[in-house]
């Protein structure tokens, strides 16, 4: 997960507030600083093993691990997807959004999910932010007419360079 370490402190933050036991086994990163804001980010409640690449955290940690959060670059998404997929049945799997770049891509991703004991997620989290939610409804209601398009602009930070 290359990302900021405020990315990585939202994060743990959101998985902290599940009503779950949680601990978090590893992560993978390339990228050193970005493995030490994570590390920092999870303070003295985690202590997660380290790697450099997602094939060896998923070969080392299988045993381990319940679920894995796809949490790279949106390039990169099928990459792991394709990897994760029918190498690990019954990993549960939670990838950001978009699946992945391409339709083509998005096929292949569905095709591997299918039939597995394991869970493919795709966060799609405004689509349970209340403002959206009331926007639906009322767009089921027949408040607002046929909606064709939908478009949501985010206010944060783009993603460093390095990625």
């Amino acid at each position: 997960k290359a990302l900021r370490k405020l990315d990585y402190e939202l994060d743990l933050k959101a998985l902290r507030k599940l009503d779950y036991e949680l601990d978090l086994i590893a992560f993978a990163d390339p990228h050193e600083p970005s493995q030490k804001a994570a590390l920092d980010a999870c303070g003295t409640e985690f202590a997660p093993k380290v790697f450099t690449e997602f094939e060896v955290m998923l070969r080392e940690c299988d045993s381990a691990l319940d679920v894995v959060i796809v949490a790279t670059p949106n390039y990169h998404h099928r990459t792991v997807l394709l990897h994760a997929l029918p190498n690990y049945p019954s990993l549960h799997v939670l990838c950001e959004k978009p699946m992945c770049t391409t339709v083509e891509d998005c096929k292949l991703v569905v095709n591997a999910a299918h039939s597995r004991p394991g869970l493919l997620w795709i966060g799609l989290e405004y689509r349970y932010m209340p403002p959206v939610t009331r926007l639906l409804q009322e767009v089921k209601d027949g408040k607002v007419g046929r909606l064709r398009m939908m478009s949501i602009r985010e206010h944060r930070f783009p993603f460093l360079k390095k990625v």
